[in-house]
Formats: structure tokens, sequence, C-alpha cells
């Protein structure tokens, strides 16, 4: 996007109104101001793109993940995984067995002066074919300074077959206590790309600085709450908790860690910051929903605080979920559809959008899952904005999500919420009921 913003007309706005007045359609009015008040922030954007396929499955046949972790004052390691499912292999002539070239590109932005280039790079690996294993892993090293913050942009290429993927990654070295200072991995050191785990794994956990002794982990099991509806104006109690135990480990230059039960597990180097690793524990089969109380849960955007309170009551979880989703599509071939459709959401919410509970539960996640994913997404150094429709057009509706500081999570954010959105939202709840998926534009 260039550094010009091409709002929509303010000669129009009045005319607009009027027009928008008479049809009853006012709602979406608001949705042009809301979106007329974040056309002033485009040029403020970090990214200066259109960045929707962040949140877009389908927008790349390649699909890696990345760690951070800081080895150095002035080095911070960049670990990659790759499906192998998703790259080429051939046989070269004068080898024994086939393997691909994987390229990744990256530069390293200045947080605070976004036009700025501090290092780039460019590295292709020669990735051979593993008999065993689904991912393929390595890392490389940028030059980052101790104190500053930067952004990456990693662009990731499957040489062979040309197929690409580009993603953003933030890089925080203005604390040795945060989440990038810590490494964590399987028994086998094989880096994990997530945070999240279930009782059966066990977790090995290193800190950069080799000569302490000790770190110290507090166990929360606080329970947050569903993200209220977008035009819910009530305040929002902040969560001042007390962890409900806490415990020192012994640190020979790694920890192992089994988390035994669902809640939050922080792990700090130093209690006088809240700064510190943060593991999580859902439940079984996190991200996915796989059984009747997993898929019953998500319906609470759908239904009436009673209705759902009886669902809740069906002895057969399976008979509820059942129910909810006939009575919206009328057949077996609908409810299905829907079904797949709602629940991909879902996981994909919870595979964007986890902080300290459940990415399907945060405000993300809720608008991702009844609208689906946005149009257009310009982030800025802490904010979203989620354009629905054709950008500037009357259909056109955006949200807007603030990052807030959380000492469990840096993936916190907020939607600002009005009275405006109650109108289209009950609107969208309405057509999934009606067995539609709604579109912003219908």
């Amino acid at each position: 996007m260039n550094n010009t913003t091409d709002c929509f007309p303010q000669e129009k706005l009045f005319a607009t109104f009027v027009y928008m007045l008479l049809k009853g359609r006012l709602y979406i009015f608001l949705g042009i101001i809301l979106l007329i008040a974040g056309c002033y922030s485009y040029n403020n954007s970090v990214l200066r793109k259109d960045v929707a396929f962040l949140y877009k499955p389908s927008s790349s046949k390649l699909h890696p993940n990345y760690s951070v972790y800081h080895t150095k004052d002035t080095i911070t390691r960049l670990y990659f995984s790759v499906p192998l499912k998703e790259l080429l292999f051939t046989k070269q002539i004068d080898a024994d067995v086939p393997s691909s070239k994987f390229e990744l590109t990256y530069k390293l932005y200045d947080y605070d002066q976004n036009n700025h280039i501090s290092d780039s790079g460019s590295t292709v690996f020669h990735i051979i074919k593993p008999k065993k294993g689904t991912h393929a892993m390595n890392y490389i090293e940028v030059n980052a300074s101790k104190g500053k913050k930067y952004i990456v942009e990693l662009k990731a290429r499957d040489v062979v077959k040309n197929s690409r993927n580009t993603n953003y990654i933030f890089i925080d070295k203005t604390s040795n206590y945060n989440n990038q200072n810590f490494l964590i991995s399987n028994t086998n050191d094989i880096p994990y790309f997530r945070n999240y785990f279930d009782s059966s794994e066990i977790i090995k956990i290193k800190y950069r600085d080799e000569n302490i002794t000790k770190l110290f982990i507090s166990y929360f099991d606080e329970r947050f709450p569903l993200a209220p509806p977008p035009f819910s104006i009530k305040p929002v109690k902040p969560n001042n908790i007390l962890p409900d135990s806490s415990w020192q480990s012994r640190y020979n230059g790694y920890i192992e860690i089994r988390l035994p039960k669902p809640g939050i597990y922080h792990i700090q180097k130093d209690t006088n910051s809240n700064k510190g690793l943060t593991l999580l524990y859902f439940r079984e089969h996190y991200p996915e929903f796989l059984t009747p109380i997993e898929l019953l849960e998500p319906l609470q955007f759908l239904t009436q605080k009673k209705e759902y309170r009886d669902y809740k009551m069906y002895s057969e979880k399976k008979l509820a979920v059942d129910n909810f989703w006939l009575g919206c599509s009328g057949n077996t071939n609908r409810a299905r559809e829907l079904i797949k459709v709602y629940y991909s959401r879902a996981k994909y919410a919870n595979l964007y959008f986890s902080s300290h509970k459940e990415g399907w539960k945060t405000d993300r996640g809720m608008i991702y899952m009844i609208f689906g994913p946005p149009n257009t997404i310009y982030k800025s150094k802490n904010s979203e904005q989620w354009i629905y429709g054709d950008n500037v057009s009357i259909s056109s509706m955006t949200f807007v999500f603030n990052q807030m500081d959380n000492p469990f999570s840096d993936n916190n954010y907020i939607l600002t919420r009005n009275e405006g959105y109650a109108t289209i939202w009950h609107q969208a709840v309405e057509a999934w009921r009606d067995g539609r998926v709604f579109s912003i534009s219908q």
C-alpha cells in the first residue's frame, strides 16, 4: 500500500447517511464511520500492506511455522518448520535419495522506524527426504540488537515447484526475561512451534543464560470467560489473578516439565518482572474439536444463554450438537456443510489467536468464526484492522482490535466494541441459524 490513503470521500458522507437511513440500513453507515476513522491510521501501519493472507490458510500451499530464540545480545535465532508433504522432492542424477530445496529470505525492520532495514539475507536449504518424520526443521540467525524491537518479513519458497509463503514475526529484545529468551523442545531437542500442550508431553526448557541455577514456575487455574458480543459495551472487570501454586525447579542447562492438569504455567527467570515463558494446557485434542463436549462449547456464539444451558443439560452431548445443527439446516447434508465450515474456523481461530485462553474464545476468534476471514487486514504496532467487503464500499464493515498488555501472552487483542454492531451481529447469527454461512455483502 502506498503512503496516500484513498478513503471514502467526505463529501459523500451526508448523502450516504440519508440513503442508509431511508433504507433502514443504518448499521452499514456505522460501518462506514468506523472504516473512515480507521483510514487515517492506515499510513501508520507497520506493514503498510494488506496482510489478510496471514489468516487465510488457503492463500498458500506452503505453511512454515517459526519460533524466536535470543541466543546473544546481538543475535536472534529464527527456527522454522515446514511440512514435508508440502515440499516437492526430486531425485538428482547422482543422488541416492530424493531431496528438496527450501529458500528462506528475510528482511529485518526496525520496529520504530519500519522503513529502515537493519539486516537481510537469503538461505537455500537442501532437505533430504527422511524415512520418518513429518516436518523439516532448521534455523537462520539475524543481527538483532539488545534493547530494540523488530519486525521480520519472512518469505519462504519451495525452489522446485515455486510455491511461496510470506509471514511476519515480531522480535522483542527489550527484556532478558520475556518468552523469546526461552527455547522449548521435546526431549530429543526438536523445537516446539507452539506453547500449548497436554499431560502426555514432556517439555524441555532452555534459558539463554547458562549460569542460572533455578527457574520459577507459577500455576494458574484461572478460567477466562468467552468474548462478549461485539456490541456489548459493559465494562470488563480486569483480571488480577494470583497463582494457585508456585515452585522452583533446579536448572542444569535445562529443565524438563510435564503439565499435569489444565491451566496456565508461567516460567520465569526473575519474579520481580511479570515477563516469562507461558505454557498452556487447555484440553486434550487442542486445537481440534473432536468430542461432543468440545463441539458443543462454540455454539455459545449462536445460541441464547437459556438455550445453551438446555443443550448442556442433555445427557448425550452428541445429540445436543446434532439437534442444533439439524434444526438450523433442516437436512443432514446441509448440516454437515455448516459443521465443516464452523468448526474449521474454530480450529484456525485456535491456531492463530490463542493467548491466555483458547483462540476461539478471544475477540478475534469470535469475529473470525461468525464472519469468516476478513477481506483486508492492516496491522499497526499494536492493533489490527479487519475489513469485510470491498474495503471502502458502503456495504463494508470494519473491526479494530488493540493489543493489550498481558503477562501470559503477546497475542492478546481486544475488540473496540460499539453498540452499532448489534444489527449486523444478529443478522449474521440468524443466517447461521437459517442454515446459511453468513457473508457481510449479502
